[in-house]
């Protein structure tokens, strides 16, 4: 009753005096009761905001998870992205070096049908021996059947179609008809198409010889520089020097010098016969 009357709006005093009235045991228990009610509605507030930071949790945490899942679909996308550029990159590279080794290919092939495009019409187009004189001159390479090896034109055919030929320090005459173009090619400038006479000159005289072993590179290139002038003074066909091989500092001298020397129009390294890589023959200018 007295619940219902504080509840309803009662005064106060009279719900008061009502509670001094009533038994130490009853009024405990209603004092309680209304602490019980007191810590009820308390707690009811209590619960409703933790539902509230609840629902607020659980609205957080499905925005992270869609943030999440966008995320992850975005970085597939890039990948899924890169991964297709790179491919084609690679296509594009692999097709480019397709194509560097077919124009390679075409370009061997191109070099190997040269020497064929080049040379082969040489020989075709040679019917006489005025054709022969040009195509053959004085200082050109041949082949000679009959001795099976390289020999140097010494000049035009005669009037019987002879050509006088130097091979193996033996000179020889050679219908123009029986030779042929070379069976190798010397790759040094100096002896490529027109190599130098390796025999003696046609007066008989012995070619002159300048041994420059055991000096040293300057006394060695004075002498020669004299020797060289007056050979060309005596209208000398060629000279043979000797220089050795030693550390090749003294040969190596010497050739540069004859390859700026305005004396020399070839030079060419001896044979085995003439000695070898340690003597150098000079033809010396008109």
């Amino acid at each position: 009753a007295l619940k219902t009357a504080k509840s309803i709006g009662g005064p106060n005093e009279i719900v008061g005096r009502a509670m001094e009235l009533l038994h130490p045991h009853t009024r405990e228990r209603q004092q309680k009761l209304d602490e019980l009610e007191t810590i009820k509605v308390d707690m009811l507030q209590i619960k409703q905001r933790l539902d509230d930071e609840l629902k607020v949790a659980h609205e957080s945490r499905a925005k992270y998870a869609e943030l999440v899942e966008k995320f992850k679909a975005e970085r597939e996308k890039w990948m899924r992205k890169s991964i297709e550029k790179g491919e084609k990159q690679i296509e594009a590279l692999i097709e480019e070096a397709k194509q560097n080794m077919q124009n390679t290919k075409a370009l061997n092939d191109i070099k190997g049908q040269m020497p064929t495009i080049i040379k082969a019409p040489q020989k075709a187009i040679i019917r006489s021996a005025e054709e022969f004189a040009q195509a053959f001159p004085s200082g050109s390479k041949v082949y000679i059947p009959q001795v099976q090896q390289d020999g140097i034109v010494q000049g035009a055919p005669d009037n019987k179609g002879m050509v006088a030929v130097l091979s193996q320090s033996m000179r020889i005459k050679v219908h123009w008809k029986e030779l042929q173009t070379p069976r190798s090619q010397m790759q040094k400038p100096a002896a490529s198409t027109n190599p130098l006479v390796a025999a003696k000159s046609l007066g008989g005289r012995e070619d002159r010889t300048v041994d420059l072993r055991g000096q040293r590179v300057e006394e060695a290139l004075r002498e020669l520089e004299s020797h060289l002038d007056v050979a060309v003074k005596n209208k000398e066909d060629r000279i043979k020097i000797i220089h050795g091989h030693g550390t090749d500092a003294l040969k190596k001298a010497v050739r540069s010098y004859l390859s700026r020397s305005v004396y020399v129009r070839k030079w060419k390294t001896g044979d085995i016969l003439s000695g070898g890589d340690g003597v150098t023959w000079v033809e010396l200018m008109d």
